[in-house]
């Protein structure tokens, strides 16, 4: 016999990841519910003052300052992916950069990416009255709290009687 759990319906405008792993991204996919591809998607952060200072600047200078961390062992392929680390962001980058082109193009165009999406994203979060944030990891609650509100104020979500959430993977 299978356990039936009651699902908790949401009413929300958007849902975006704020990353912390891949995980995230990739069940927000699984479920149906991945409309929009953020910036953080596929990365490995968990600092939300970080992530509130990529929004508030638009991710103008997101992985411009990096470093190899790792690059990968499995085999002598010319395309494997590395592991390289935003180091203004402490950010990790497990799925975008590969060894078989220069750093500084594919720097430029992860940035350039992450704007494009942010501004999609902006767009939409600007015009919405309930926001979803999805996040995978472990945050303190009063961190979380602080971010809600400021996040709120960044987007004038309470002007309108708003409201945004978070959930936890």
């Amino acid at each position: 016999m299978q356990k039936i759990s009651k699902i908790r319906i949401i009413k929300t405008d958007i849902i975006l990841s704020l990353g912390s792993a891949c995980r995230t991204a990739h069940h927000l996919r699984k479920n149906h519910l991945r409309s929009l591809s953020s910036p953080l998607d596929w990365m490995v952060s968990g600092d939300l003052d970080i992530i509130y200072d990529l929004f508030c600047n638009d991710f103008k200078d997101f992985f411009l300052n990096y470093e190899v961390v790792k690059h990968s062992q499995k085999s002598n392929k010319v395309d494997e992916p590395i592991h390289v680390k935003d180091t203004k962001y402490n950010i990790l980058s497990i799925h975008h950069f590969f060894t078989n082109e220069d750093l500084k193009i594919q720097s430029k165009r992860v940035n350039e990416q992450s704007i494009y999406r942010w501004n999609k994203i902006k767009q939409k979060l600007f015009l919405a009255k309930n926001i979803t944030f999805i996040h995978c990891g472990q945050f303190e609650l009063e961190k979380m709290k602080k971010f809600l509100i400021k996040i709120s104020l960044l987007l004038k979500i309470n002007r309108g009687g708003g409201i945004i959430k978070s959930i936890i993977l």
